[in-house]
């Protein structure tokens, strides 16, 4: 897994113009930042299927403790 240092991609899964077409966004989310932080929802999300095969079984290092759904993180916030 690797974090992109210069996150040019802006991903915010409500943004209804992302979700007509989503799947360029997702493109540059793989290929830019395939570990990308949205500071606004202080969530973190992985957009290659090999990070999430391991996130899913690193509990030690990645947790889903607040939920995962957005809707539910947002409504703690």
């Amino acid at each position: 897994m690797t974090i992109a240092e210069n996150q040019q991609v802006s991903y915010d899964p409500f943004d209804v113009a992302i979700n007509t077409d989503p799947y360029p966004t997702y493109k540059r989310l793989r290929d830019e930042a395939p570990i990308y932080y949205n500071a606004r929802y202080d969530v973190w999300v992985l957009s290659r299927h090999s990070d999430v095969e391991k996130g899913l079984v690193d509990w030690q290092t990645l947790s889903n403790a607040r939920g995962d759904i957005l809707e539910v993180i947002q409504s703690r916030m």
